[in-house]
């Protein structure tokens, strides 16, 4: 009797033990073993066999994702997504399909938003698991969130501070975060640790560094950004920002050589090259900009102004000038700046010398 009650709770024992798939189908448990030792090729056919007699299966659908991701590539993380899908379409608070699934997101820019939601639910179930915080942060780094994802790397770097790569993350988001000086030291321990920069790193550092007035080496990565970046709007935009600093650390005819290149200028690029040409006394230059750009945006008023104030120091140019200058007062956006300007030009004549007086009235 004694050892009959013993053999019963022995098989209670080793029943409770075993896997959590042990009672299901021979054939998704084949297709775990086949992942556990790493046989992914005879995985992927048997999931999907399984998928087929047990369509409504989680686990079925589950392994079949978890294999396909293993197995990677283009055509393979598109079935794992479908199937980590359908995974939480049956069970809706698995962990594994929703971390696997947000992975899987993050790297598409146009599926970051849904990959940051699954993110976010995975984290309250588990809020401790860092790694799953970690992956969090990237992809609100990457979506330029840089103000929630310090707080999440704070709390994780607190936990790592030996980890470079971590520390290159945390670093990118105090730079967008507007927190340059407190990201230069990050930088340097990622670049003492021989962490390889990708694009969105260099631009960022490039951006903390010129803020913190460090312009020779900003200005030296914006440049190997310029090597690695390969899309035309990255291209676009590192460019201007590279113009701006050179502008801005009065370095004129670098600055001039960065936006001829760039083509269909917007506003910010033609008055920088108006006034970048100014500056090293390309007047004629200069003035063609100047027009150019007037023409382009006659409603603009900072066009309006920056045109009028260089245009009213050239001779020969008061009459366009004191027009615009005109409009602005009709307008009712004129500075007081601006009527001492016109009145500077009615003044030099005669004719116009009442008009002068009479924009103080």
């Amino acid at each position: 009797m004694k050892r009959g009650i013993l053999f019963f709770i022995l098989l209670s024992v080793l029943s409770a033990s075993e896997p959590a798939f042990a009672k299901d189908p021979a054939l998704i448990r084949s297709g775990y073993k086949y992942i556990d030792k790493g046989f992914i090729s005879k995985a992927i056919p048997t999931f999907q066999q399984a998928v087929e007699k047990y369509p409504d299966n989680y686990k079925a659908h589950l392994g079949l994702a978890i294999a396909t991701f293993k197995q990677g590539g283009n055509e393979n993380f598109k079935i794992a997504k479908d199937h980590f899908r359908r995974a939480l379409d049956l069970q809706s608070d698995n962990y594994e399909a929703m971390t696997k699934l947000a992975r899987l997101l993050s790297w598409d820019p146009n599926s970051r938003s849904e990959a940051l939601h699954l993110y976010r639910r995975a984290s309250a179930i588990k809020p401790n698991d860092m790694d799953i915080k970690y992956q969090l942060a990237e992809v609100l780094s990457w979506e330029g969130n840089s103000y929630e994802s310090v707080d999440l790397l704070e709390q994780l770097y607190k936990n790592k501070p030996n980890d470079n790569k971590l520390a290159l993350l945390y670093a990118n988001a105090l730079s967008g975060s507007g927190r340059h000086f407190d990201s230069l030291g990050l930088y340097k321990k990622a670049i003492q640790g021989k962490v390889v920069f990708d694009k969105n790193s260099a631009l960022n550092y490039a951006r903390a560094l010129a803020k913190t007035y460090n312009t020779d080496m900003a200005i030296k990565i914006y440049n190997d950004y310029l090597n690695l970046a390969d899309e035309q709007n990255e291209i676009l935009n590192a460019k201007k920002e590279l113009a701006s600093v050179l502008f801005d650390s009065g370095r004129y005819n670098e600055a001039i050589d960065i936006d001829s290149t760039i083509e269909n200028k917007t506003k910010d690029v033609l008055l920088r090259l108006a006034r970048a040409n100014d500056k090293v006394a390309n007047t004629q230059e200069a003035i063609a900009i100047f027009e150019e750009t007037y023409n382009i945006y006659p409603d603009d008023l900072e066009v309006q102004r920056s045109a009028a104030q260089f245009l009213s120091k050239i001779g020969g140019y008061n009459i366009t000038a004191s027009k615009i200058f005109e409009r602005m007062i009709q307008n009712g956006t004129a500075t007081l700046d601006d009527k001492i300007s016109l009145a500077y030009i009615y003044n030099e004549k005669d004719a116009t010398k009442d008009k002068a007086i009479e924009l103080f009235r």
